[in-house]
């Protein structure tokens, strides 16, 4: 440049310094727009669900949030910068933020219809039912969430409009994209520092083991944000997220018993030679079963040895004076879709009603919402273990050995069985799973429950019994299961055939059309019933016939209005503000039999892992109790009701895992290391129940040759 003038030589360094600021620039708007995004997405999706999964606004998830979506924006706009023409990069970019929101919009929606997240499995296998079944459902969800689908669409509004600001057509400064990589990694290793050494409380899972160990989809979405929850989804289901050992939780749990302290080993009366009353104690003896624990565990290795070990630090539960109460007598069980017992009314609901006040009545009884919906909902009254988050935990049962369902108890002895659902039989996979539950057939929508019932959605429970009742109901002894599908939503008159069936009974109800829109369609449950019941009678074998009725999850169609009102029509239903974490999902249990005249009433919290034990009991069968997670409720095993999140209630009080806070009940006095030991016992449950599943630990008992 020594030929050059110096104003020449001026006017050139203005140029490139002009150059140097614009490529600056684009660089800024860039980055800034990657992180606008998917910052903008996450706070709009988790402050729509706070009502859905509890306030979680606090700074550390804040934190989380930000410095891991930045890194994740940095390092798109690295790859953005990879493209060498501006119309790739532009490409790249609406590629992203479309994909973006897809992943939040369709999370957002999940989470307002069913209360969690859902992971890639749950996607897939639900693919088939929104495509097919609930095609018109899904529509009006999206509808009803269109005002919370235009703030997602915000970014993508922003990107079209101003696309040649964003991304331009200058090339990047290498050194840009060098701190840009730096600042990348930096960003992601804050939060990592932060997950490592954050704790909430020693009775509350440490951010470390949610990242890890204690993974779900929904936890950690709720915590770390929507796109490190599915990153997470995507590096587990790649290489196996490390499992907390039993022996470890055995520990932290083998100083308390999981059995009351005062044995309810049921007494009678007795009187001495002088006349006085004493009080004999009666040993019943145990639900237990001749397995060696210890000897399986010296022959075997991993999962099933660790199983062996947890099982053999159990006492099983006590057999009792309601032992074999039902021994002979018919089993129709039935789950109930999103059953609740306030639309119950002796006047509007008689059948119900009267079945809700008779037999055994639990009045604390839960049934909590797993988190793959109804599938778990039916898994966990099935099984009596915690369904395994992000999975379908009934379809991966499909090839085990489910020894204990009541379907292969009932067989075994000779009892005619078979199982009803009137909607699609392949929904869920209940084609591969419920005949492996123990039924002789499965009967639904596409392999003969549409010639029972009328095309429409939701179909009806009262087409399904009477099209199904003839099968069974002269094969004394048997047992029959039945999912329901009435009580569906949507809850609206236009949406939902039964509520627009039964709209003329719930007219003069004082509450709103989504509400009475709720009523009309459980109405045909009730219906059901009555038909039900006056076939029995009929029949002659009312007394000696069994029903059992739960629901499958609260009903959380109520949580909104479909036609995209925010309303909390649960809690209107109800009649006050319902608190969402423990008092959402109290609901009812019937186990209904006219051969009993006096109600057994149970006051002791009760949830649905605690129906298969109880009713292996009451029907005398020989069964192990330390097996389940949940118990017998006639035992002296300690009532224990515990959530997916590891919050629990006890005959003591409430603990939520959320907030690391324990309500005693009121005169309950618990010892200073009450909360830890139970939140101990719950870790033990949970795992326990992820590792038979996965185990095919029954399956394993067979093998080896301890049941036979």
């Amino acid at each position: 440049m020594e030929n050059i003038g110096k104003s020449e030589k001026k006017h050139i360094t203005k140029n490139i310094g002009r150059n140097n600021k614009a490529i600056y620039t684009n660089d800024i708007l860039l980055i800034c727009y990657f992180i606008f995004s998917s910052v903008l997405m996450e706070f709009v999706v988790k402050i729509t669900n706070s009502g859905k999964l509890g306030s979680s606004m606090n700074a550390t998830s804040v934190m989380y949030i930000i410095f891991f979506d930045v890194s994740y924006a940095l390092a798109a706009y690295l790859i953005t910068r990879l493209f060498v023409k501006r119309a790739l990069r532009y490409a790249f970019c609406i590629t992203v933020t479309v994909l973006q929101l897809i992943l939040f919009g369709f999370q957002c929606i999940i989470c307002q219809t069913f209360g969690y997240y859902y992971g890639f499995n749950a996607v897939a296998d639900n693919a088939q039912g929104v495509a097919t079944g609930f095609a018109e459902t899904t529509v009006k969800i999206i509808f009803s969430s269109i005002f919370t689908l235009i703030l997602l669409s915000i970014p993508l509004i922003v990107l079209i409009v101003f696309n040649r600001r964003i991304v331009k057509s200058a090339k990047a400064a290498p050194k840009n994209r060098i701190i840009c990589f730096i600042a990348a990694i930096g960003m992601f290793l804050v939060p990592r520092i932060m997950v490592a050494s954050v704790s909430m409380g020693e009775n509350v899972i440490p951010d470390k083991e949610l990242y890890s160990t204690y993974y779900d989809i929904t936890s950690a979405s709720r915590r770390f944000g929507i796109l490190t929850g599915l990153r997470l989804e995507t590096k587990y289901s790649l290489i196996p997220k490390p499992e907390p050992s039993m022996n470890d939780l055995i520990s932290d749990s083998e100083n308390r018993s999981s059995y009351k302290s005062m044995p309810t080993l049921l007494s009678a009366a007795a009187s001495t030679p002088e006349g006085e009353s004493i009080l004999r104690t009666v040993d019943y003896g145990e639900n237990s079963m001749d397995i060696d624990f210890e000897a399986i565990s010296a022959s075997s290795n991993g999962t099933v040895k660790e199983l062996s070990d947890y099982f053999a630090t159990l006492t099983p539960s006590s057999k009792n004076k309601y032992t074999g109460l039902f021994k002979g007598k018919n089993l129709i069980f039935l789950t109930c879709e999103a059953f609740s017992p306030y639309f119950i009314s002796e006047q509007e609901t008689p059948t119900l009603y009267k079945m809700m006040n008779s037999g055994i009545i639990c009045n604390n009884y839960y049934q909590p919402a797993w988190g793959y919906s109804t599938s778990d909902g039916e898994y966990s009254g099935v099984f009596g273990l915690v369904p395994k988050g992000g999975v379908n935990s009934m379809k991966t049962s499909a090839n085990n050995n489910n020894y204990f369902t009541l379907g292969n108890q009932f067989s075994r002895i000779g009892y005619f069985t078979r199982a009803y659902h009137n909607n699609s039989y392949t929904y869920y996979g209940r084609n591969l799973t419920h005949e492996n539950l123990g039924y002789e057939k499965f009967i639904g929508v596409g392999n003969g429950m549409e010639n029972y019932t009328t095309k429409a959605w939701p179909r009806s429970d009262l087409e399904m019994m009477q099209g199904s009742i003839p099968d069974y109901i002269d094969k004394e002894p048997f047992h029959v299961y039945y999912m329901t599908v009435s009580g569906h939503c949507l809850y609206s008159f236009s949406g939902n055939a039964m509520s627009k069936k039964n709209k003329a009974r719930v007219e003069n109800l004082p509450y709103s059309d989504t509400v009475k829109a709720y009523f009309a369609c459980q109405y045909e449950l009730e219906d059901a019933m009555t038909y039900l019941l006056q076939q029995l009678e009929e029949a002659g074998i009312a007394d000696n016939t069994v029903i059992v009725m739960n629901a499958d999850h609260y009903p959380y169609g109520l949580d909104k209005d479909w036609e995209g009102n925010a309303s909390d029509y649960f809690s209107e239903m109800v009649g006050h503000t319902v608190e969402i974490n423990f008092e959402r999902h109290k609901n009812a249990l019937i186990i209904y039999c006219p051969a009993i005249k006096e109600p057994i009433v149970v006051d002791d919290p009760v949830y649905s892992l605690d129906i298969l034990p109880t009713l292996s009991n009451l029907f005398g069968f020989t069964f192990d109790s330390r097996l389940f997670a949940g118990r017998d409720i006639f035992s002296d095993a300690e009532p224990l009701v515990l959530f997916r999140n590891y919050s629990w209630i006890t005959d003591k009080g409430y603990f939520n895992h959320s907030t690391g806070e324990f309500i005693a009940n009121e005169g309950s006095v618990v010892d200073d290391g009450y909360v830890k030991q139970i939140s101990a016992i719950v870790k033990a449950k949970v795992q326990m129940s992820l590792n038979v599943l996965d185990s095919d630990y029954y399956g394993k008992l067979f093998n080896m040759g301890y049941i036979k």
